[in-house]
């Protein structure tokens, strides 16, 4: 259901018949390392279709190069899957989303599971502080300039002008077209810490600007999945 071919769609929208939906749910994971982790999330969301064999490959590569001694940002975190893997494998997480929607579930989901060393932040990593335009649409969620559209307003805010006690060692992106925008809001926090990065592609707009900020910064990255679909990942570490 997955394949990126056109019965895709079809093939979600059968299921979701089939299970009454989308309908929201609370799933239990029994795989490491989110065993006994519950989760709110949608019968429509890969979380739930997947378990833990969402974004397996990820997985692998993050499980090589986290451990517990680090501070990772998740940023785009929706409702917390990664939050909750990382907080698992690493030493402090915090969490950056927008949605008032989303937020509200990563908060539960956080606190359900007594996540003690999770920072929640409800705010979108930018370029600047102050306020967006931005459209809910569940994992789709993003960032937008055309206000004619329903929309909310959400906090903006420079992930240098975030006070923490620790540097981050690796931040997670996510943010369906906006990882330029984040990054200009960083750079300080890249020059001085070197963070390992891992961004999600969405279009080749997003390519370039990416590639353009992180390769004047000295960063050197390295594409994960083969073929030429969007969205894809990428691995930036500093030279």
């Amino acid at each position: 259901m997955f394949s990126g071919l056109p019965t895709d769609i079809a093939l979600q929208k059968g299921l979701q018949f089939c299970l009454a939906g989308p309908q929201q749910l609370r799933v239990r994971f029994v795989g490491a390392p989110l065993a006994d982790i519950s989760f709110d999330a949608s019968s429509s969301h890969k979380y739930f279709l997947l378990g833990m064999g969402y974004e397996r490959e990820l997985q692998g590569l993050l499980r090589s190069l986290v451990t517990s001694d680090d501070v990772v940002y998740d940023v785009g975190a929706h409702f917390g899957w990664w939050t909750l893997w990382f907080s698992r494998m690493c030493g402090r997480v915090v969490a950056f989303e927008p949605s008032p929607t989303s937020f509200a579930v990563l908060r539960s989901n956080v606190e359900s599971n007594s996540c003690s060393n999770v920072a929640l932040l409800n705010a979108a990593a930018s370029d600047r502080n102050g306020e967006f335009a931005f459209v809910e649409g569940g994992t789709s969620s993003h960032v937008t300039t055309d206000v004619s559209q329903p929309h909310v307003t959400v906090r903006a805010m420079r992930i240098d002008d975030f006070q923490d006690a620790c540097y981050p060692t690796l931040i997670k992106i996510d943010v369906e077209g906006f990882a330029a925008g984040v990054l200009a809001g960083m750079s300080a926090v890249l020059r001085a810490a070197s963070p390992c990065i891992v961004c999600e592609i969405h279009n080749t707009a997003e390519d370039t600007a990416v590639g353009e900020i992180l390769g004047n910064l000295g960063y050197r990255i390295s594409r994960l999945e083969s073929g030429k679909k969007f969205p894809w990942h990428i691995l930036a570490k500093r030279s």
